[in-house]
């Protein structure tokens, strides 16, 4: 079942002990909400990931993968055979190991890339100053970091490639306490080069 935002503040309460967050302005008087953050708040921090994190996590929906790309278009991605500016993306997982399925526009399945989410995640946080709110006024990341395997138009991956998995939102202080919006993947290694990125839904 779905954790709602609500009862993930709370749950996030349990763990928020051990954390500190680093403040730019005056104290403030105490917020109802133990996860909630002051004006001024920024902090990148690691934490173990909780099984109740791990099944939020896996609760997320992708959107459609878009390739990044600068100017120079397809000639400055490095590792996909044929690649296409955008492909329909369908997420599974067991745990912590994840399978992102890249559909081309025929309908088919272009490839796959496969990784295991490891225990350590690294959050981010930071006021941008556009949202009063102090349970959502924070721009929030949650990064992972490991080996990545992929087929068919990711097959010139090899042992030595990485990935990096940004889910980004707007959140409170305390780990995943948010409401994810967008994710970022970046792949790279020997003769590949590449990212991906697209909207989020779920975890609110």
């Amino acid at each position: 079942m779905r954790l709602t935002f609500k009862k993930l503040l709370a749950t996030s309460i349990l763990t928020l002990g051990g954390y500190f967050t680093l403040s730019f302005t005056h104290p403030q008087p105490a917020l109802a909400c133990a996860c909630c953050a002051d004006a001024g708040t920024w902090f990148e921090r690691s934490h173990i990931v909780q099984d109740f994190e791990l099944e939020i996590l896996n609760d997320l929906v992708f959107g459609n993968a878009n390739l990044y790309m600068t100017a120079a278009g397809f000639e400055a991605v490095e590792g996909i055979e044929s690649p296409q500016s955008t492909y329909r993306l369908s997420k599974s997982s067991n745990g912590r190991s994840w399978n992102l399925r890249f559909i081309s526009d025929d309908g088919e399945t272009a490839g796959n890339l496969s990784f295991f989410l490891p225990e350590e995640a690294i959050d981010f946080g930071t006021d941008l100053f556009n949202d009063p709110m102090p349970d959502t006024r924070l721009h929030r990341e949650v990064r992972f970091e490991g080996n990545i395997t992929g087929n068919g138009i990711f097959s010139g991956i090899s042992n030595e490639t990485q990935f990096k998995l940004v889910l980004k939102g707007n959140g409170g202080v305390c780990p995943m306490a948010m409401e994810f919006q967008n994710w970022f993947l970046d792949v790279s290694g020997p003769g590949v080069d590449f990212s991906f990125y697209g909207e989020l839904n779920g975890g609110n």
